[in-house]
Parts: C-alpha cells; structure tokens; sequence
C-alpha cells in the first residue's frame, strides 16, 4: 500500500466558471471544481479490496488512528430468504467498533481501491471517503457509490449514495463553520412533449434537454438535509447545451425539481464497540 499526500484536491484540468452556466458557455459536466470555495484537503491512501471469505471483500488504511492502528472496513453479504443482506464492520485490529446493515448496495469490491481521509464533519476526528463502481453500459458506464464514514466519539454514521459519474461527488464548506457540505451531481432532463404535424408527417415541437444539477447537503446527526440555501451558487446548474436562452428558460424550472435526497441514499448509526 502507499500513502500520496494531496496538495489539491482536483487536477488542474478540473476547472469550473461558475458563471459558465448562464452565459451559455458549453462546459464538459466533468470539468468541476470548487476552488474558489474552502474545499477539503484529504490525504489519499492507495488500498486494494482483499477477500478473506466467499461472502466477503475488505481493505485497510493504515495509521488511521493516533497510536498508528489501522482501520479496516469489511463488507459482508449473504442470502436470506431469496434477498441479499449486506453489512459493513469497521475493526481496528482484532477489535470490531461498528456494524452497519440494512445498505443498499455495495458495487464491485475488487482490485484497487482509492480511499480519502480528512475531517468532513469538524469534529476533530478522522473520517474517509471512497466511491465504488457500480458500472454498466451506455450512459452508466461510469457509475457508482460514494461511501461517507464519519467517526465520532461513541458512534460512527455512514452515508451512501449513487452518482452516475464516479466524479460527482465534492465536499466544501459553504458557510465558514468548519464542516463541509456534501456536493452532489446529477444528470437531470427536461422534457415536453411534441406532436404529430399530418402535413409535414413529421413529430415536432418535441423538447429535449439534459442537466448536471450539482446540490449542497448539510451533515447532520440524522444524516444529510438539502442546503442549497447556504450559498447563492447553488444549485449549479451546468447545460449540455450552447444556447444561453434554454438555460435561463430552464433554471427556474430545475431549481424546484431537484432532488431532496441523493439517489440510494443509505444513512446509519452505529454505536462504538471495543476500543
């Protein structure tokens, strides 16, 4: 395993102008970044998913805890009754200091895994990051879940969700409290319905357009609130389109069709066991 420390948080390629959007510059949805915003700066530990059971995939990240422990997250499946049961453990050495269950879905727990740590939540505490691929063809050849474990001083939580591009999910600070907000994209469509012109035999009048909406969600104890409301940038709304009139038509109509929750939201708790 090998350890990078971060001095950015995205590559140089991965530049936002956040006013892009509603001049009706045509902006490529991966191209994101918040650096105008105080973003996290996580260290990165290079890790590889091991399978010491059938039913089970694991990785550590090394000197997680302050006497240079280790933390090991194993994920667990199995079948009861026709439906699959997953769970996540949480073991510092011998000792297991948390259970999750009741997760959706894992994606594919195999080869190298990239996991970030850094204190999300302002708690003083070490939390991590990672995003599994789910994968699939066309439009979700991408995909996956992101995966939040928060440590806490006599619980950990754990939150998931799916994003259609393993990149669509940021953290940053919106307003100045020491937490960052959760930023997560979505691809969203607006659609109106055409009709059949007998004269011409053909369908018009047909729209069509396609969004990454990116939205804020606060942390909290009950897992995550939309707040958007935290800054005036949000939500952004990036077109896959050149027309500035289409945008400023369609923003309103976005604004108040987003998601309240992500995608497969998973939130959880569970109280600190061992040591």
């Amino acid at each position: 395993m090998r350890v990078v420390a971060r001095n950015a948080v995205y590559t140089a390629a991965l530049v936002l102008f956040w006013g892009a959007a509603a001049g009706g510059a045509m902006v490529c949805p991966h191209a994101v970044s918040f650096d105008p915003l105080p973003v996290a700066r996580p260290q990165t530990v290079e890790t590889t998913w091991v399978t010491p059971a059938p039913s089970q995939a694991e990785f550590a990240v090394p000197d997680f805890f302050k006497k240079g422990d280790g933390l090991t997250l194993r994920c667990s499946s199995r079948s009861v009754e026709g439906t699959q049961e997953r769970s996540v453990d949480l073991a510092r050495g011998a000792d297991v200091l948390a259970t999750f269950t009741g997760l959706p879905f894992f994606g594919h727990l195999l080869g190298r895994q990239t996991v970030h740590v850094a204190d999300y939540d302002g708690n003083q505490r070490k939390d991590i990051k990672f995003v599994v691929f789910v994968g699939g063809c066309g439009g979700n050849a991408n995909s996956g879940i992101a995966y939040y474990v928060f440590q806490h001083e006599r619980e950990w939580r754990l939150v998931s969700y799916f994003i259609r591009d393993r990149s669509y999910a940021w953290e940053c600070d919106l307003n100045g409290d020491g937490r960052f907000e959760l930023l997560k994209g979505h691809h969203q469509d607006k659609r109106k319905p055409g009709y059949h012109d007998r004269k011409t035999d053909r369908w018009v009048g047909e729209v069509f357009r396609k969004y990454l909406v990116i939205n804020a969600y606060e942390i909290g104890p009950n897992g995550l609130a939309l707040r958007n409301d935290l800054s005036g940038r949000f939500p952004v709304i990036i077109p896959f389109t050149t027309d500035p009139f289409e945008v400023s038509q369609d923003k309103e109509f976005l604004s108040y069709n987003q998601f309240k929750l992500p995608q497969d939201y998973y939130f959880g708790k569970a109280p600190l066991r061992g040591r």
